[in-house]
């Protein structure tokens, strides 16, 4: 949660959009067969879905002006995501070469 509430935050700086943060099923709708569902089964431990700007008005039809707004706000979201994510691996290393 804490990954995801920055990635949020992240976002609504671009453009002042807010981003809903919380697992799928809570907040979206459930579902199966998704890549996180493959992640868990080949043991990556944590997935991310961002379920981009639109808030049913247009389904997964944006209009052409909202188009590089969006990229824009995922692109941000997602750097923090993996930014995150050095960070974890670069402690789990030192961690590791320390013992």
């Amino acid at each position: 949660m804490e990954v995801g509430l920055g990635a949020a935050e992240k976002m609504k700086k671009v453009h002042g959009m807010s981003y809903e943060v919380g697992t799928s099923p809570d907040i979206l709708y459930p579902d199966s067969g998704c890549s996180g569902d493959w992640a868990r089964l080949t043991g990556i431990p944590l997935s991310f879905t961002i379920e981009l700007r639109d808030n049913g008005t247009y389904g997964f039809e944006l209009p052409q002006d909202q188009i590089q707004p969006t990229c824009e706000e995922a692109y941000s979201g997602v750097k923090h995501i993996v930014n995150w994510a050095v960070l974890l691996a670069s402690c789990i290393t030192t961690t590791t070469i320390t013992l």
